[in-house]
Protein backbone atom coordinates (compact mmCIF):
# COMPACT_ATOMS: atom_id res chain seq x y z
CA UNK A 1 0.00 0.00 0.00
CA UNK A 2 0.93 3.06 -0.95
CA UNK A 3 2.49 5.58 1.88
CA UNK A 4 1.63 8.80 3.10
CA UNK A 5 -2.08 8.40 1.65
CA UNK A 6 -5.03 8.86 3.57
CA UNK A 7 -7.22 5.21 3.47
CA UNK A 8 -10.70 4.81 3.77
CA UNK A 9 -12.32 1.24 4.77
CA UNK A 10 -15.71 0.17 2.96
CA UNK A 11 -17.51 -2.59 1.94
CA UNK A 12 -18.74 -2.58 -2.22
CA UNK A 13 -22.31 -3.84 -2.02
CA UNK A 14 -24.98 -3.47 -4.78
CA UNK A 15 -23.13 -1.26 -6.62
CA UNK A 16 -22.37 1.05 -3.96
CA UNK A 17 -19.36 2.21 -1.80
CA UNK A 18 -20.57 1.50 1.93
CA UNK A 19 -17.93 3.24 4.39
CA UNK A 20 -17.17 1.26 7.41
CA UNK A 21 -14.54 2.44 9.60
CA UNK A 22 -12.38 5.67 9.77
CA UNK A 23 -10.60 7.33 7.45
CA UNK A 24 -6.88 6.93 8.16
CA UNK A 25 -3.48 8.33 7.25
CA UNK A 26 -0.73 5.48 6.40
CA UNK A 27 2.45 7.67 7.48
CA UNK A 28 5.55 7.09 6.07
CA UNK A 29 7.13 4.96 8.80
CA UNK A 30 4.25 3.03 8.00
CA UNK A 31 2.33 3.37 11.05
CA UNK A 32 -1.36 4.19 10.75
CA UNK A 33 -3.08 7.38 12.31
CA UNK A 34 -7.05 7.14 12.60
CA UNK A 35 -8.66 10.86 11.71
CA UNK A 36 -11.41 10.70 14.03
CA UNK A 37 -12.53 13.92 14.79
CA UNK A 38 -12.19 15.12 18.16
CA UNK A 39 -14.70 16.77 20.56
CA UNK A 40 -12.35 20.09 20.36
CA UNK A 41 -12.41 22.71 18.20
CA UNK A 42 -10.17 24.90 16.15
CA UNK A 43 -10.05 27.75 14.20
CA UNK A 44 -9.13 27.44 10.36
CA UNK A 45 -7.73 29.51 7.61
CA UNK A 46 -8.21 28.35 4.20
CA UNK A 47 -5.82 29.51 1.23
CA UNK A 48 -7.00 27.28 -1.05
CA UNK A 49 -9.06 24.19 -2.02
CA UNK A 50 -6.02 22.25 -3.80
CA UNK A 51 -2.37 21.71 -2.69
CA UNK A 52 0.09 23.92 -4.51
CA UNK A 53 2.19 22.81 -6.71
CA UNK A 54 5.47 23.05 -7.92
CA UNK A 55 4.45 24.54 -11.59
CA UNK A 56 2.37 27.45 -9.83
CA UNK A 57 5.77 28.53 -8.28
CA UNK A 58 8.05 28.08 -11.29
CA UNK A 59 5.15 30.33 -13.38
CA UNK A 60 5.26 32.49 -10.59
CA UNK A 61 8.97 32.83 -10.46
CA UNK A 62 8.74 34.32 -14.00
CA UNK A 63 7.67 37.79 -12.77
CA UNK A 64 10.25 37.98 -10.66
CA UNK A 65 12.92 41.03 -12.09
CA UNK A 66 10.04 42.83 -13.90
CA UNK A 67 8.62 46.48 -13.05
CA UNK A 68 5.87 48.33 -12.91
CA UNK A 69 6.70 51.74 -14.67
CA UNK A 70 4.97 54.77 -15.79
CA UNK A 71 5.90 57.26 -18.52
CA UNK A 72 5.10 60.51 -20.48
CA UNK A 73 6.98 59.87 -23.63
CA UNK A 74 5.92 57.05 -26.81
CA UNK A 75 9.92 55.80 -26.31
CA UNK A 76 9.58 55.81 -22.94
CA UNK A 77 12.61 57.52 -21.69
CA UNK A 78 12.95 58.21 -18.39
CA UNK A 79 10.35 55.88 -17.57
CA UNK A 80 9.72 56.11 -13.20
CA UNK A 81 9.68 52.48 -11.15
CA UNK A 82 7.16 52.32 -9.08
CA UNK A 83 7.52 48.49 -7.91
CA UNK A 84 10.04 45.75 -9.04
CA UNK A 85 8.85 42.41 -8.04
CA UNK A 86 11.87 40.63 -5.69
CA UNK A 87 9.81 37.91 -4.33
CA UNK A 88 8.17 34.76 -5.46
CA UNK A 89 4.35 36.40 -6.09
CA UNK A 90 1.26 34.49 -5.01
CA UNK A 91 -1.85 35.29 -5.98
CA UNK A 92 -3.54 38.56 -6.64
CA UNK A 93 -0.99 41.22 -5.05
CA UNK A 94 -1.41 44.78 -4.72
CA UNK A 95 0.46 47.38 -4.21
CA UNK A 96 0.23 51.19 -2.86
CA UNK A 97 1.90 53.74 -4.98
CA UNK A 98 2.49 57.25 -3.46
CA UNK A 99 3.85 59.41 -6.86
CA UNK A 100 1.27 62.27 -7.35
CA UNK A 101 2.99 63.21 -11.00
CA UNK A 102 0.54 62.14 -13.91
CA UNK A 103 1.82 59.32 -16.18
CA UNK A 104 0.29 58.62 -19.79
CA UNK A 105 1.66 55.45 -20.35
CA UNK A 106 1.73 52.54 -17.67
CA UNK A 107 3.51 49.64 -18.25
CA UNK A 108 4.74 46.09 -16.83
CA UNK A 109 8.83 45.66 -18.11
CA UNK A 110 10.65 42.91 -18.21
CA UNK A 111 13.97 43.58 -19.64
CA UNK A 112 15.89 40.42 -19.93
CA UNK A 113 13.70 37.96 -19.03
CA UNK A 114 12.59 35.17 -22.07
CA UNK A 115 9.24 34.83 -20.91
CA UNK A 116 6.83 35.83 -18.34
CA UNK A 117 3.23 34.57 -17.44
CA UNK A 118 1.22 37.48 -15.54
CA UNK A 119 -2.37 36.96 -15.53
CA UNK A 120 -3.76 39.89 -14.24
CA UNK A 121 -2.54 43.80 -13.81
CA UNK A 122 -4.43 46.45 -13.14
CA UNK A 123 -4.03 50.13 -12.64
CA UNK A 124 -5.99 52.34 -10.44
CA UNK A 125 -6.21 55.91 -9.93
CA UNK A 126 -8.27 58.87 -9.16
CA UNK A 127 -10.69 60.23 -11.98
CA UNK A 128 -13.15 62.86 -10.83
CA UNK A 129 -12.75 62.63 -7.46
CA UNK A 130 -13.29 58.96 -7.48
CA UNK A 131 -10.75 55.98 -7.52
CA UNK A 132 -10.85 54.58 -10.83
CA UNK A 133 -9.18 51.23 -12.68
CA UNK A 134 -7.31 52.57 -15.40
CA UNK A 135 -7.85 51.53 -19.16
CA UNK A 136 -6.09 52.76 -22.72
CA UNK A 137 -5.22 51.25 -25.87
CA UNK A 138 -2.96 48.33 -25.17
CA UNK A 139 0.52 48.85 -26.18
CA UNK A 140 4.06 46.56 -26.20
CA UNK A 141 4.80 43.17 -26.58
CA UNK A 142 1.58 41.48 -28.31
CA UNK A 143 2.53 37.56 -26.97
CA UNK A 144 2.71 34.48 -28.62
CA UNK A 145 0.29 31.22 -28.97
CA UNK A 146 -2.74 33.39 -29.12
CA UNK A 147 -1.81 34.28 -24.91
CA UNK A 148 -1.94 38.14 -25.98
CA UNK A 149 -1.60 41.16 -23.76
CA UNK A 150 -5.68 41.07 -23.86
CA UNK A 151 -5.66 38.37 -21.23
CA UNK A 152 -4.05 40.99 -18.92
CA UNK A 153 -7.01 43.22 -18.61
CA UNK A 154 -10.06 40.72 -19.04
CA UNK A 155 -10.85 40.70 -15.47
CA UNK A 156 -10.30 36.04 -15.63
CA UNK A 157 -7.42 34.62 -13.89
CA UNK A 158 -7.68 31.51 -15.57
CA UNK A 159 -6.21 33.46 -18.66
CA UNK A 160 -2.62 34.32 -18.58
CA UNK A 161 0.15 36.99 -21.16
CA UNK A 162 3.33 34.84 -22.58
CA UNK A 163 5.49 37.39 -24.17
CA UNK A 164 7.19 36.95 -27.56
CA UNK A 165 10.81 36.94 -27.29
CA UNK A 166 11.16 37.57 -31.25
CA UNK A 167 9.65 40.96 -30.88
CA UNK A 168 11.89 43.75 -29.89
CA UNK A 169 9.33 45.47 -26.89
CA UNK A 170 10.64 44.20 -23.69
CA UNK A 171 7.02 45.89 -22.04
CA UNK A 172 3.31 45.27 -22.18
CA UNK A 173 0.88 48.28 -21.12
CA UNK A 174 -1.63 50.57 -22.09
CA UNK A 175 -1.71 54.39 -23.16
CA UNK A 176 -4.14 56.06 -21.74
CA UNK A 177 -4.35 58.40 -24.47
CA UNK A 178 -3.33 62.26 -24.84
CA UNK A 179 -5.27 64.53 -21.93
CA UNK A 180 -6.18 61.29 -19.66
CA UNK A 181 -2.49 61.05 -18.02
CA UNK A 182 -3.52 59.85 -14.25
CA UNK A 183 -1.51 59.56 -11.00
CA UNK A 184 -1.42 56.21 -9.71
CA UNK A 185 -2.63 54.88 -6.46
CA UNK A 186 -2.27 51.56 -6.56
CA UNK A 187 -1.30 48.41 -8.61
CA UNK A 188 -2.77 44.93 -8.25
CA UNK A 189 -1.29 41.62 -10.42
CA UNK A 190 -1.80 38.40 -10.43
CA UNK A 191 0.67 35.63 -11.98
CA UNK A 192 -0.18 32.61 -14.28
CA UNK A 193 -2.77 30.65 -12.37
CA UNK A 194 -4.62 27.54 -11.89
CA UNK A 195 -7.40 29.63 -9.71
CA UNK A 196 -7.81 26.95 -6.71
CA UNK A 197 -6.88 29.86 -4.40
CA UNK A 198 -9.74 31.79 -2.71
CA UNK A 199 -10.99 33.73 -5.66
CA UNK A 200 -13.71 37.01 -4.89
CA UNK A 201 -17.39 35.91 -5.18
CA UNK A 202 -17.31 32.58 -5.30
CA UNK A 203 -18.85 30.43 -3.28
CA UNK A 204 -16.96 27.77 -0.72
CA UNK A 205 -18.27 25.12 1.09
CA UNK A 206 -16.04 23.73 4.20
CA UNK A 207 -17.30 19.59 4.64
CA UNK A 208 -15.38 17.78 7.42
CA UNK A 209 -15.77 13.46 7.86
CA UNK A 210 -17.99 11.96 10.34
CA UNK A 211 -19.16 8.95 8.53
CA UNK A 212 -19.98 10.88 5.98
CA UNK A 213 -19.29 14.81 5.07
CA UNK A 214 -20.97 17.23 7.20
CA UNK A 215 -20.94 20.87 6.47
CA UNK A 216 -19.57 23.35 8.18
CA UNK A 217 -21.38 25.89 6.56
CA UNK A 218 -20.60 28.15 3.14
CA UNK A 219 -18.69 31.39 2.75
CA UNK A 220 -17.72 34.01 -0.36
CA UNK A 221 -14.80 34.51 -0.57
CA UNK A 222 -12.86 37.78 -0.91
CA UNK A 223 -9.78 38.65 -2.63
CA UNK A 224 -6.57 38.29 -0.83
CA UNK A 225 -7.90 36.92 2.46
CA UNK A 226 -8.32 33.33 3.32
CA UNK A 227 -11.85 31.87 4.12
CA UNK A 228 -11.88 31.64 7.90
CA UNK A 229 -14.06 29.12 9.54
CA UNK A 230 -14.62 28.60 13.27
CA UNK A 231 -15.64 25.62 15.54
CA UNK A 232 -13.90 23.07 13.50
CA UNK A 233 -13.20 19.60 14.74
CA UNK A 234 -9.28 19.03 15.37
CA UNK A 235 -8.06 16.13 13.98
CA UNK A 236 -11.03 15.63 11.12
CA UNK A 237 -10.63 15.01 7.83
CA UNK A 238 -11.54 18.59 6.05
CA UNK A 239 -12.87 19.11 2.24
CA UNK A 240 -13.55 22.09 0.94
CA UNK A 241 -15.80 22.47 -2.33
CA UNK A 242 -16.53 25.57 -4.54
CA UNK A 243 -19.32 25.97 -6.83
CA UNK A 244 -17.31 25.67 -9.95
CA UNK A 245 -14.33 24.34 -11.18
CA UNK A 246 -12.92 20.38 -11.14
CA UNK A 247 -9.66 20.23 -9.04
CA UNK A 248 -10.44 19.78 -5.06
CA UNK A 249 -8.44 17.91 -2.76
CA UNK A 250 -8.94 16.61 1.20
CA UNK A 251 -6.75 18.12 3.57
CA UNK A 252 -6.15 18.23 7.04
CA UNK A 253 -5.35 21.28 9.44
CA UNK A 254 -2.04 20.97 11.35
CA UNK A 255 -0.24 23.63 13.19
CA UNK A 256 -1.85 26.33 11.18
CA UNK A 257 -1.64 24.95 8.23
CA UNK A 258 -3.34 23.13 5.21
CA UNK A 259 -2.26 19.66 5.29
CA UNK A 260 -2.88 18.24 1.63
CA UNK A 261 -3.20 14.04 0.91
Amino acid sequence: MGKNIVYLPAFFKNGKIIPCGSPSLLEQNGSVRKLDRSNNTQTVFLWRKYSYSIYLAEWASYMIGAKFQGANNSGLSGSKTFYTINALPYGMQEIPVHDNKKYRYLIYRFDGMKMTFPAEIEFYGIVNGKETKLSGCKIGNKGRYGFTSSALWDGNRGTYYYNDDTQPQSFVGLDLGKGKECALTRIRFCPRSDTNDILPGEYYELFYWNGKWVSLGKQEGIDMKPLVFKKVPKHALLWLHAGSGNEERICTYENGKQIWW
